[in-house]
């Protein structure tokens, strides 16, 4: 005998399931955003030090300045 396809459908949600899926919604959201902003930070960064990297001889910047440069970058974007 054939039958008609079983099909299940989706429980109702319920107020609180909801504010809870929108609660990670905006927090999703929220992390995006202060990624985006740490990119915008480091590509500046990036474009300082290769800047830098310029006015020093042979167009080398060593180890320790870059992590000096990105140590004092983080700071500021922390305060």
């Amino acid at each position: 005998m054939i039958g008609w396809p079983v099909t299940r459908q989706n429980p109702a949600i319920t107020s609180d399931e909801r504010r809870r899926q929108q609660t990670m919604l905006e927090l999703l959201v929220d992390t995006a955003e202060q990624y985006q902003r740490e990119l915008e930070c480091d590509r500046e960064l990036y474009q300082v030090i290769a800047l830098d990297a310029k006015g020093i001889p042979q167009s080398r910047i060593t180890a320790s300045r870059a992590a000096r440069l990105l140590a004092e970058a983080s700071q500021i974007a922390t305060t």
